[in-house]
């Protein structure tokens, strides 16, 4: 036989006794992450950086998703006056060189694609690519790209757990973009002044 006192019994402790655990139905979404937005501001390579954020980031995210509708972070630099891209990952993704080229032609040799979800059929599979733009200068596009080789997640639920990240990265390539736009202009004042 238990033992119940008084002050417990009215504080609750009887009725938790045999109240039912209650599931969450739904994880909260993530909330934005300053430090990783610091540390992408403030990177001298953002190439070196940016993969450990995304780390961070695909940690998140597979622990919202099962493993069914886990999908994978990617992001996109693109440089249309050069014609040339960067794609950045977590480390332990590494995709084909036939996906980089694939991405490549679609986000930065053609015109960006409009579609919420684009179908991309490459060596290692069927891909199914949800991206989201992130930040659109005069020079440089960047786009945070979702890839799925199964199952695609319901929409809603890839906005809900996702925007915060997106604010994320785009708060840290912004001021990083930025911040190197400044950078160059100064360098290119200088080698002026110089010539002078």
């Amino acid at each position: 036989m238990m033992m119940l006192n008084l002050r417990s019994w009215m504080e609750g402790g009887f009725a938790n006794l045999y109240r039912k655990p209650i599931e969450r139905r739904q994880r909260a979404a993530a909330r934005e992450n300053p430090e990783l937005a610091l540390q992408l501001a403030t990177a001298e390579d953002i190439s070196a950086t940016l993969p450990g954020v995304l780390e961070v980031l695909q940690q998140e995210l597979d622990g919202v998703f099962t493993h069914s509708l886990r999908g994978q972070l990617m992001v996109l630099l693109s440089h249309g006056d050069t014609n040339e891209s960067l794609l950045l990952h977590p480390p332990r993704f590494q995709p084909s060189p036939a996906f980089n080229r694939r991405l490549h032609r679609m986000f930065t040799l053609g015109k960006a694609p409009q579609s919420e979800v684009i179908p991309c059929q490459v060596d290692d599979g069927e891909w199914r690519l949800v991206p989201q733009l992130l930040m659109e200068e005069k020079n440089i596009s960047a786009w945070v790209i979702y890839g799925f080789q199964h199952e695609l997640p319901p929409r809603e639920k890839l906005r809900w757990h996702t925007t915060a990240l997106e604010n994320t990265l785009r708060r840290g390539i912004s001021a990083w973009y930025q911040h190197e736009a400044k950078t160059r202009a100064a360098l290119q004042s200088e080698r002026a002044r110089a010539r002078v």
